[in-house]
């Protein structure tokens, strides 16, 4: 850019601040769907590079590997089995006071 010369495209940039390395810079690529958070390429490549975080299952013990740290089970079969453990009997909302049980004896 030669001395003097004028930027229209600069004149909607905001400054806004990197979340990564805390740098400030002028988010030129804002409009209305997208916005520019990060300051660069590589910013952006930091933000994404989640930590893989070992865990073990609380139903069967077994350890496995979790990039979010949102899984809390090892598969579908271990949670369905503690959900079914702790929707069953009186936890349920269909509990209705044990009236199923008086129902089949008196058939």
């Amino acid at each position: 850019m030669k001395k003097g010369e004028s930027r229209p495209d600069l004149y909607r940039a905001t400054v806004k601040t990197c979340p990564i390395c805390e740098q400030s810079f002028r988010a030129v690529k804002d409009t209305k769907t997208r916005k520019q958070i990060y300051c660069s390429l590589e910013c952006w490549q930091k933000s994404r590079a989640n930590p893989i975080i070992k865990m073990t299952c609380p139903v069967c013990g077994k350890a496995f590997y979790n990039r979010n740290g949102r899984k809390k089970y090892c598969s579908h079969e271990c949670y369905a089995k503690e959900l079914k453990e702790a929707q069953s009997g009186e936890n349920s909302h269909f509990w209705k006071g044990g009236k199923t049980e008086e129902n089949k004896r008196s058939i």
